[in-house]
């Protein structure tokens, strides 16, 4: 059965953030994207949504535009973007119907590792480590691989919107 992508913008039933005919315009002329000009319609379809699920288990600044799926009754959204309050990394605050092309581009390359088996969005916890051993215990760290950490582009796409250490400021006074 075909999956059917539904990239609407604050949609009740939205499952990604951009579509298939985007992702191909958006790697259109790119080399090292083999991983997804090799796919059908329908992997790259299902990488987007598993890439938009992923990107979703994030905290990002702003609030939604609508109450998501499940916590209200009445119009919802079934995603975290489209956001109130939400600025790019220049100070500009996004458009409340939009996504945000950073955003986009951040599912798009999630899904392309994805796809090129780069990174499984179903860890178990065990992927940072090389060996695991019971009895007597015995732990070999994979430095290269941490468990549910987003690649480096998709970071750096998300950095801006994410809600982290590095992002909040507080004022500070002397009295």
């Amino acid at each position: 059965m075909a999956v059917t992508v539904t990239p609407t913008v604050g949609a009740s039933d939205a499952n990604a953030y951009a579509s298939v005919v985007e992702g191909d315009a958006f790697f259109e002329g790119r080399s090292g994207v083999t991983a997804w000009t090799g796919a059908s319609a329908d992997e790259k379809g299902r990488a987007l949504i598993l890439a938009t699920e992923r990107i979703d288990q994030e905290e990002f600044v702003g609030s939604p535009v609508s109450p998501l799926s499940g916590t209200s009754s009445g119009t919802t959204q079934a995603l975290k973007w489209p956001r109130y309050s939400a600025q790019d990394d220049e100070g500009w605050t996004y458009e409340s119907d939009v996504i945000p092309e950073r955003v986009k581009k951040a599912t798009l390359e999630l899904a392309l590792e994805v796809l090129g088996g780069g990174v499984s969005l179903t860890d178990s916890g065990l992927e940072g480590f090389e060996d695991v051993k019971v009895g007597p215990l015995s732990v070999t760290p994979r430095h290269e691989r941490k468990a549910g950490t987003l690649p480096a582009q998709v970071l750096r796409y998300l950095r801006p919107l994410l809600t982290t250490p590095s992002s909040l400021t507080f004022p500070i006074s002397r009295s």
